[in-house]
């Protein structure tokens, strides 16, 4: 579900993306830490990574520093 910031700006809208981004690798490291399975525990990791990646871009995008 995306929701707009107050004022509903580009900027504002860019950065709570990566923020989300952020906060979704965490909930998946998380899941990944608590998976007995070594095979699904690799594979939510490199998507937390992935997550990270794609608010690294969402920042960039906006204009901001890492």
């Amino acid at each position: 579900m995306l929701v707009l910031a107050r004022g509903g700006g580009m900027s504002e809208n860019q950065n709570s993306n990566a923020d989300r981004y952020r906060e979704t690798a965490a909930e998946i490291r998380l899941a990944a830490e608590r998976t007995p399975s070594p095979k699904i525990r690799i594979e939510l990791f490199d998507l937390a990574d992935r997550c990270d990646c794609l608010a690294v871009h969402a920042k960039r995008r906006e204009g901001a520093p890492d």
